[in-house]
C-alpha cells in the first residue's frame, strides 16, 4: 500500500479511539504514527501492535508512576502513548533531573516522537537511549544509532546530544495490508451503528416533494 501521511494520521486517530484511548491521547497516537512514517519507519505496524496489546488487556492505559528520575507502570509495562504524553506535559522535570528513565516501555519506538516534541518546545536537542541504540532529536529531524528499541526496553531521556546523520524524510507511507486492516478494524468501533432512519436518509428519505 502507498498512502499519504494524512490518511495514516486520520485512520490512526480513529483506531486508537476504538482501542480505548481518549480522543486527546488518540490524537497523540496518530501524530506519533505519522511522525515515524514520515521518516520511513513502520508507524502503522507499531501502532497496530500497541492497540492489539491494549485490546487483549496486556497493557493498561493508566499514566506512569512519576518518580523524579524513574518512571514505571502501575502494573506491567508502560504505555508509550500515555508515558510520552506525560513526559511532554512534565518536560520541566527533565530540566531539573537532567535525565528520566522510563522502565519497561511497551512498543517503545512510539515514544520517540514525544522526544521530538520536547526538543521542539525546549529548542534544544533531546537524546533517548536504550539497551542497544540511541536517538537524538533537534525538533526538526532525528538521528538513529543502532537498532530501534524492542518491546519492554528501558528508555532514558536526557537533555542534549549531538546530531549525526539525520534520517531521510518521506511524504508517503507504505503499511502492509494486514497492518492497515488491523487499524481499520479498531477504527470501525467508533462508527455509530446504522439505524433504519439513517439508512433511509442515506438513500433518500423516501418522501416526495413538490418544489
Amino acid at each position: 500500500m502507498n498512502l499519504s501521511l494524512n490518511e495514516v494520521e486520520g485512520l490512526a486517530k480513529k483506531a486508537a479511539r476504538g482501542a480505548g484511548y481518549s480522543w486527546g491521547l488518540s490524537e497523540e497516537a496518530a501524530k506519533a504514527a505519522r511522525w515515524l512514517c514520515s521518516f520511513g519507519h513502520h508507524g502503522c505496524a507499531y501502532l497496530a501492535d500497541l492497540l492489539t496489546q491494549v485490546d487483549q488487556h496486556l497493557l493498561l492505559l493508566s499514566p506512569p508512576v512519576l518518580d523524579p528520575n524513574n518512571w514505571s507502570a502501575q502494573h506491567g509495562q508502560l504505555c508509550p502513548i500515555t508515558a510520552g504524553a506525560s513526559l511532554a506535559d512534565h518536560a520541566h522535570l527533565l530540566q531539573q533531573a537532567q535525565s528520566i528513565s522510563l522502565q519497561a516501555v511497551a512498543v517503545p519506538t512510539l515514544l520517540l516522537p514525544f522526544g521530538h516534541l520536547i526538543s521542539r518546545a525546549s529548542e534544544q536537542t533531546v537524546q533517548i537511549t536504550w539497551s542497544d541504540g540511541s536517538s537524538v532529536m533537534d525538533g526538526t529531524s532525528f538521528t538513529l544509532t543502532g537498532a530501534l528499541p524492542a518491546g519492554g526496553d528501558d528508555l532514558v531521556v536526557s537533555k542534549g546530544g549531538s546530531m549525526g546523520l539525520m534520517q531521510e524524510t518521506h511524504t508517503r507511507a507504505t503499511p502492509t495490508q494486514n497492518e492497515w486492516d488491523i487499524l481499520q478494524s479498531f477504527a470501525a468501533r467508533t462508527y455509530a451503528p446504522a439505524t433504519e432512519e439513517s439508512r433511509q436518509r442515506g438513500a433518500g428519505d423516501g418522501s416526495t416533494r413538490d418544489d
